[in-house]
């Protein structure tokens, strides 16, 4: 039986395609609407997530490279994950990353580091949130580039498109 195909919005401009054909169609979408260049600019990173196990659900987002783990953490928790507070963590490489609050294992980072020195463009990592009954995101850097700086830093994260 063929997978049912899940279709999502682009926020840049509202055309409703797949996930696959989303991140094509994101950097052309940019492209056309691209903010003027004497505006102040700064590296951002474009991240496809999507379930592990359910591939169905998925977003693709903007996020400054100066941003952390926690701000990306945080994103998550607040959009799709947040119940009760349990704990989270990113793998990426070999390396977890958790809240500082929960450091203590042999080899886990903090999550107070900034993206530009952990991530690079076609890099693929995971996320999981609560360790008893774990929902876990598989993350993909589909893109590094320039664009228009964000003086938010409360809220770094713009969401490109989502289902």
């Amino acid at each position: 039986m063929a997978k049912p195909k899940s279709t999502g919005a682009c926020a840049l401009c509202g055309s409703r395609l797949g996930s696959s054909e989303m991140s094509r169609h994101i950097k052309a979408c940019r492209e056309k609407t691209a903010a003027p260049s004497g505006k102040k600019r700064e590296k951002l990173f474009h991240v496809a997530v999507e379930g592990m196990d359910f591939p169905e659900y998925w977003m693709h987002l903007e996020i400054p490279a100066r941003a952390t783990l926690e701000d990306l953490d945080g994103f998550l928790r607040h959009t799709w994950l947040e119940c009760c507070g349990h704990m989270s963590a990113f793998e990426i490489g070999r390396k977890q990353y958790m809240p500082e609050e929960a450091l203590g294992e042999v080899g886990d980072e903090s999550m107070n580091v900034a993206l530009s020195e952990v991530l690079k463009p076609g890099m693929k990592f995971g996320y999981e949130y609560d360790f008893g009954s774990t929902t876990a995101l598989a993350l993909r850097v589909v893109a590094e580039y320039e664009g228009p700086a964000r003086g938010r830093k409360d809220k770094p994260v713009r969401v490109l498109a989502r289902n």
